[in-house]
């Protein structure tokens, strides 16, 4: 886009309208990553089917991870605006639906749908602000962008505990209408550009045989091991089956006129380097305490789903604060590459501190060391985003931006189901050994309001087969930490430009 035209679309009375409607965007995206998370244990007793309680969340995930390249790729050539409005109304169709969920099948396909629409609000604010705005100063906004994840993810789990202790946990989707409704507004009236430089062609195998191997890879995570041993038929097909989808890929994009996700962007060791580090600690270690966490705060001390959410206040203000911080100072200084270093330091320290907690931890250590891992990610997050698209030229932003999201929220996809079945599949062991607790007691249909109806010589038991039964997971998330330092310190230093 020409200077001149850029200055026309996004002229300064339009640019604060501009910068809520993408900010607001993220947010309905954000929010519905973590407004569940202290639902959780209440949804599966209420619906049943606790040992799929990873997949309301990883299915959303999952979705959202898919189409992230589609709408990337697309979005270097054709209007933002119609894909904006395409995705807040799947985004909203999806809400819906899962509010009147009756069954966990039900709920877990309505956040498929959901994830679709979620995918492009993660991107596209993204590649928005990437064509309006010059790198230096897009640092100071980025920082914007981290305290909506941050507002977001305090939000989300008290939200969520606050109508699950109320109206229920149907109205965690309903309020996504008004906000759907608005955004879409504000979508029609000041998202402008890029409109369309030639006719595309769309990538269909490209994208269907990313989608495959992405759900491949999910459910290798999900199901080897726990659901079916490692040298089953089905995980041998699964296997096959994603790496064929890999190789299809592959060649597709090679010779797709407008691939999915272009292969030249791999070239680029800045992209390689701090989209790596942005998946162990931003997509596994990140959501993988955002999910679990709230589960050891209700089931092993014995919080209300309010209460977990207030925990995690901690954790999210320092998000808030260190990435605020953040981005003033590489805005004035131009210079990024010591302080997600330090970040990623403090996010290896904290998960093994959680990784020590047991039933005797207190609420505020577990908040204390939940702090120092939003103070680590904080620095990093959309601070590595920011220097991967410095890093390439303007005509790839769109397509590099939905590349660094897509394995971040693979990462996500794959933490989140990989614990999650691992947990459920220890834990149900734990309940089977353990004879000292009552007969008529399921763990599939345990729910907060049911474990504080219990006698307290049960909830103690509980507790310890949960702490059990977590605590080794949050330390073995500990490596990713220190591994994504490693990266970081061969991250080249490339000034942030000044101009597009």
């Amino acid at each position: 886009m020409a200077d001149r035209e850029r200055a026309e679309i996004y002229r300064p009375e339009n640019f604060r309208p501009l910068l809520i409607c993408l900010m607001l965007a993220m947010f309905m995206f954000a929010m519905n990553q973590t407004v569940l998370s202290t639902a959780l244990p209440t949804i599966a007793g209420d619906l049943g089917g606790a040992d799929r309680i990873a997949w309301i969340v990883s299915g959303f995930v999952l979705a959202s991870t898919a189409f992230m390249p589609v709408f990337g790729s697309l979005s270097d050539a054709i209007s933002h605006r119609a894909l904006m409005s395409i995705s807040i109304a799947l985004f909203t169709l999806g809400s819906v639906a899962a509010a009147l969920s009756v069954s966990i099948d039900m709920l877990i396909a309505a956040r498929l749908v959901q994830g679709v629409g979620g995918g492009a609000l993660l991107v596209l604010p993204q590649a928005v602000l990437a064509d309006a705005v010059v790198a230096r100063e897009r640092a100071k906004y980025a920082g914007a962008f981290a305290s909506v994840w941050a507002v977001a993810s305090v939000a989300g789990p008290l939200v969520g505990g606050w109508f699950t202790d109320g109206p229920g946990w149907p109205w965690a989707f309903w309020m996504n209408v008004p906000l759907g409704v608005i955004t879409l507004l504000l979508t029609l009236r000041y998202v402008k550009g890029p409109v369309a430089r030639t006719r595309v062609r769309f990538d269909v195998l490209g994208s269907i045989s990313l989608a495959g191997a992405t759900t491949g890879v999910v459910l290798l995570a999900t199901w080897a091991g726990t659901t079916f041993s490692w040298g089953s038929p089905q995980i041998v097909i699964l296997f096959a089956a994603t790496v064929a989808c890999a190789l299809v890929f592959f060649f597709a994009e090679r010779r797709a006129t407008h691939p999915v996700m272009s292969l030249q962007i791999f070239r680029s060791r800045t992209f390689l380097l701090a989209t790596g580090s942005g998946t162990l600690a931003g997509g596994i270690a990140m959501f993988g305490v955002l999910t679990y966490l709230p589960v050891f705060l209700q089931m092993v001390l014995s919080l209300g789903a309010t209460q977990a959410g207030l925990a995690l206040i901690p954790m999210i203000g320092s998000i808030l604060v260190s990435s605020s911080l953040t981005g003033i100072i590489v805005a004035r200084t131009g210079r990024y590459k010591l302080i997600p270093i330090l970040g990623m330091l403090a996010v290896m320290t904290s998960l093994l501190l959680l990784g020590t907690m047991s039933s005797q931890t207190t609420v505020l250590e577990a908040c204390l060391f939940s702090a120092l891992m939003g103070a680590g990610l904080g620095t990093s997050a959309q601070l590595l985003l920011l220097v991967v698209q410095n890093a390439l030229p303007p005509s790839m932003v769109g397509s590099a931006t939905a590349a660094n999201n897509y394995f971040r929220q693979v990462g996500a996809a794959i933490g989140i189901a990989a614990i999650g079945s691992a947990f459920s599949s220890r834990l149900a062991v734990s309940f089977a050994q353990n004879d000292k607790l009552p007969p008529s007691i399921d763990f599939t249909d345990l729910t907060p309001t049911l474990y504080a109806s219990l006698p307290e010589p049960v909830q103690a038991i509980i507790a310890d087969l949960y702490a059990s039964a977590l605590q080794p997971f949050f330390l073995m998330l500990a490596p990713l930490g220190a591994l994504s330092v490693l990266l970081l310190l061969f991250l080249e230093r490339r000034p942030l430009s000044t101009t597009h």
